[in-house]
């Protein structure tokens, strides 16, 4: 790996902040089917988070004001976290990256990756540097892309397709954002019942298609994975349509 690819990601997300809070994002990962449901139930009050990957804060701040734990945020994005710091008061925020995460063996009780290995150059060593930290009997909430769903497909077409184009073009602003943004609008209408018109879209369809970097998984990848490194799986199932694989592993 060169310095230019270890540079790509950084730059990406302090140009292009995925900051993304709404009460229908909000109303999403608290719903009673939802896998972080479950994760919340498992953080004690006395436990130390880390959030990996915290962005803009979302997760960070949801899991503080439900549990009122200990978290510690950690992101490679300098812009990412002056807005994380906004969001959430109560917690400590990092800059670091989730390959080699600034912290001793064993020094939490929980973490979270959602999203976020799958956009470095190494996702396994990522998840070996997850399991590093978290302590005996700790667990992981982690979600990465699913290998299966169409989207891999669409990065690897669509996607590159985008990516050999300045963002700034104006196909870029005024043609493929527009429909990316209306797909958006009925997602949120049909599967989450309400829409958002605050959201910065571009940001996030930048980090579907104009990320430099983003691997894809199977189930059995990452279950066996975790297994082989002394995991065992509380549950695992698709999120976001198919796109995304959701697993909560405990640390034996």
């Amino acid at each position: 790996m060169n310095k230019s690819t270890e540079k790509k990601p950084t730059y990406f997300y302090d140009r292009y902040n995925f900051h993304f809070k709404s009460k229908s994002r909000e109303k999403l990962y608290l719903g009673k089917d939802h896998p972080f449901t479950e994760f919340l139930r498992l953080v004690q009050k006395q436990f130390k988070v880390l959030d990996v990957g915290c962005g803009g804060g979302f997760l960070t701040n949801l899991i503080n004001k439900k549990t009122g734990c200990t978290i510690t945020g950690l992101d490679l994005s300098e812009k990412s976290l002056e807005t994380a710091r906004v969001m959430c008061k109560n917690a400590t925020f990092t800059k670091g990256d989730a390959l080699h995460l600034p912290f001793a063996n064993d020094s939490f009780d929980a973490l979270v990756s959602n999203g976020v290995i799958h956009h470095t150059p190494n996702p396994f060593k990522g998840f070996s540097e997850a399991i590093r930290v978290i302590k005996k009997k700790g667990i992981i909430y982690m979600s990465v892309y699913n290998k299966a769903h169409i989207y891999s497909f669409l990065y690897a077409t669509y996607g590159r397709f985008l990516r050999l184009f300045n963002p700034n073009k104006f196909w870029i602003q005024k043609i493929f954002h527009p429909l990316y943004r209306l797909k958006f609008k009925m997602y949120c209408s049909l599967f989450v019942g309400e829409w958002d018109s605050s959201i910065n879209t571009f940001n996030l369809f930048a980090d579907a298609y104009l990320t430099p970097i983003a691997h894809f998984h199977t189930p059995k990848q990452m279950i066996e994975f975790g297994k082989k490194n002394g995991l065992e799986v509380l549950r695992a199932q698709s999120g976001n349509n198919g796109k995304m694989i959701i697993f909560i592993f405990r640390k034996k």
